[in-house]
């Protein structure tokens, strides 16, 4: 049976000059973190089409699947 991560980011970094902390912004060492986490779990990354693709045939996903997304392309990212 596959397993797949989901994990949705905004931004990676500080949040913008005269704006606040929020879940909005992740710092670069997080960031980095988590994905060292995932890595280190046997965790593979796939990219969309690979996921489409393993909701209609699930055993064509690794084991352990990780799609990792971004929105709204910060040079940041």
């Amino acid at each position: 049976m596959s397993r797949i991560a989901i994990l949705g980011y905004h931004k990676v970094g500080p949040p913008a000059p005269g704006s606040w902390e929020t879940w909005f912004s992740v710092p670069e060492d997080v960031f980095a973190s988590q994905l060292t986490a995932l890595r280190d779990g046997g965790w593979q990354p796939v990219d969309s089409a690979a996921f489409l693709d393993g909701l209609a045939d699930p055993a064509a996903l690794p084991e352990r699947a990780a799609l990792i997304t971004f929105d709204d392309g910060y040079r940041s990212v």
